[in-house]
């Protein structure tokens, strides 16, 4: 860390949080995040959940990777084609 202070130190929390923790900046910040209520998909549940936080049709907060659709219907066509009830519940 000594020998490279510049990769290590940054002179404000907003710059570091973006060189070091790029990939989740608002828990760095301390901050939450508020979703989009924009729809992706959930692997592990086999459908598509809202960009969220709460109740269900809520799945969380999407992550910067996860691709988001205006519509459930969109999710489930584009992602889930396979999962005959993702979009017709």
């Amino acid at each position: 860390m000594i020998s490279n202070q510049k990769w290590y130190l940054s002179t404000t929390l907003k710059k570091c949080c973006e060189k070091h923790f790029y990939w989740d900046i608002n828990e760095c910040l301390g901050t939450t995040a508020v979703g989009s209520n924009k729809w992706y998909v959930s692997y592990e549940d086999a459908k598509c959940v809202q960009d969220c936080s709460g109740a269900s049709p809520c799945g969380g907060v999407a992550n910067f990777w996860e691709e988001l659709y205006s519509s459930k219907e969109q999710c489930c066509k584009n992602k889930l084609g396979w999962v005959s009830k993702c979009s017709y519940k």
